[in-house]
């Protein structure tokens, strides 16, 4: 597992510097001005002092589990590329590790290592690391694999630890990258439905897991429920729905085995041809036969066979454009931006069918068509193991931005284009009036002035304004202006003449102590449970699991 990682990722260490991607800088940004918030003591982090020039809320909107982590491996590392591509290598890492160990509950060793190649090479995940730069997307794979062994071992192995492993891998998941819980979603609840079929006690599963799903929630939702809440504020939350039309895919894409190095207007990146992949394709149709021989020939059926077919049936059509229309229509459903996202789970599939159909086959044609399926692997999908222009540049470009590296439609609704606004090297200053600041404390969601005023003053904190941040003159909270067009969006305040103590702080709004208050709620909850899980359960956990 540790071998094929490092292959799958190995281009990111031989070769100096960052290849360009997508989003790779938005979220090496992030590691960085994470790292930087929790020296200066936020936590949780939820403002961003050098992002777009004067700062943003993105702590409260990106994903948390890359930036987190990350940001802990920056204070042993101390080098923002070295942390994002071991963040990279660790989590492809650990989500081969995982996946191999729930097809190990199902197969034997070989088949097992054989799906779990076919896994790390997936076209969607090479595209996740080298072109899009999606870390978020990348991790949250690790949390699927989890989750079925969690379910697994739980409901048929009757091993209670397992259960609280499915609630906060779920949490995590949310907390990771929120959006694939809805390509996920449909793997975890075919699999669950196969698992508790022969369950005796299948109301009883049902509405456990149901309330575990729900602690999951209430533990993210120190994150999740200002992301919904205040996403309204930024000119993206605007409309009625965040899909976006004409992402859906082709069958083409489907079954194409080129990967084009660029595409005309895409010349910086590799061109991200999105598929399945002939060789998926290959193992399905394979899998197809099988299926149909052994209904046919043997009267039987393997019902994970059957339930993984139809969710692949499902994801191709939700995938191409006979869906579309139900990305309307289930608002949810709509949330994951993109029709093609659905590849995230999609590419789960071929290599669970790959390891079940080795597995049912005699030691000698198990070897051989898995060394068959691996060569088909280490030919096609090897090449494309690369990034494209790699650049080396000082690490200061992670730790400030002047524009709003999401996109301008990431603003506040009352901020013009970020980078229109002159750089400001400190954050408080005298505007309107005489006086001066005698002495000055700034941090990353907070700032300390003393103010000698010889007049009423007016003065601006260069911080865009956003839902929570406060000025307090003498320990008392005065209005805060941020609609003046001169300084559109920045804080401005006015003070009375005199000597003056201010603060000027990012504070958590009523969403905000209400979502901290649900996490910190669900934790409890969860910690009942444990405590308490001889009565939920009937038996006491077993030693030892």
């Amino acid at each position: 597992m540790f071998i094929i990682s490092l292959l799958l990722c190995l281009d990111l260490f031989v070769i100096p510097g960052k290849p360009t991607s997508f989003d790779g800088l938005i979220h090496m940004s992030n590691i960085a001005q994470y790292y930087s918030a929790l020296k200066d003591g936020d936590f949780p982090v939820r403002w961003l002092d050098k992002t777009a020039n004067y700062g943003m809320p993105m702590a409260l909107f990106s994903q948390q589990t890359v930036a987190y982590i990350g940001a802990f491996f920056m204070f042993a590392l101390n080098n923002v590329l070295l942390t994002y591509n071991l963040v990279l290598f660790t989590f492809a890492f650990l989500s081969c590790v995982f996946f191999y160990l729930f097809l190990r509950e199902y197969v034997n060793k070989w088949s097992a290592f054989v799906g779990t190649f076919i896994f790390c090479f997936a076209p969607y995940r090479i595209i996740n690391i080298y072109i899009r730069g999606a870390a978020p997307e990348f991790v949250a794979s690790m949390f699927l694999p989890i989750l079925l062994l969690s379910l697994k071992k739980w409901i048929i192995d009757k091993k209670i630890i397992y259960f609280y492993f499915f609630i906060i891998s779920f949490a995590l998941l949310f907390l990771t990258h929120p959006i694939s819980t809805i390509p996920f979603s449909l793997i975890i609840g075919g699999y669950f439905l196969l698992l508790i079929w022969k369950e005796k006690n299948k109301l009883k599963v049902i509405i456990l897991t149901i309330f575990g799903g729900l602690t999951s929630l209430g533990i993210a939702s120190f994150y999740l429920i200002p992301l919904m809440r205040e996403f309204k504020y930024l000119y993206y939350g605007l409309g009625d729905s965040v899909f976006l039309p004409n992402s859906y895919l082709s069958i083409t894409n489907l079954v194409q085995p080129n990967w084009f190095y660029f595409y005309q207007g895409d010349i910086l990146t590799r061109g991200h041809y999105l598929h399945v992949g002939s060789i998926e394709i290959f193992i399905l149709i394979v899998g197809l036969i099988y299926l149909i021989w052994n209904f046919v020939y043997k009267k039987n059926t393997n019902p994970f066979l059957l339930i993984l077919y139809f969710i692949f049936g499902t994801y191709v059509v939700l995938i191409t454009k006979i869906g579309t229309p139900l990305f309307y229509l289930i608002k949810p459903l709509g949330n994951i931006q993109h029709q093609w996202r659905l590849l995230s789970g999609m590419l789960f599939i071929p290599p669970l069918i790959a390891a079940f159909i080795l597995n049912v086959l005699d030691k000698k044609s198990q070897l051989f068509f898995g060394a068959f399926l691996i060569l088909l692997v280490v030919i096609f999908r090897f090449p494309q193991v690369y990034g494209k222009n790699y650049t080396q540049t000082n690490e200061s470009i992670y730790f400030y931005s002047k524009e709003n590296l999401y996109a301008q439609v990431m603003n506040t609704i009352w901020t013009g284009p970020t980078q229109n606004y002159p750089v400001k090297k400190m954050k408080g200053e005298i505007i309107e009036g005489k006086g001066a600041i005698i002495k000055r404390n700034e941090h990353n969601s907070w700032r300390e002035y003393e103010i000698q005023a010889t007049s009423d003053v007016r003065l601006a904190d260069y911080t865009f304004y956003f839902p929570g941040w406060k000025v307090y003159l003498d320990t008392k909270e005065v209005p805060i202006e941020f609609q003046d067009m001169n300084y559109r969006g920045v804080i401005t305040y006015k003070v009375p003449q005199g000597m003056h103590n201010i603060v000027v702080k990012f504070t958590e709004t009523k969403i905000r102590l209400l979502g901290d208050f649900i996490s910190l709620f669900s934790l409890i909850i969860l910690g009942l449970l444990i405590i308490f899980r001889k009565r939920l359960f009937g038996h006491p956990a077993k030693k030892g699991s």
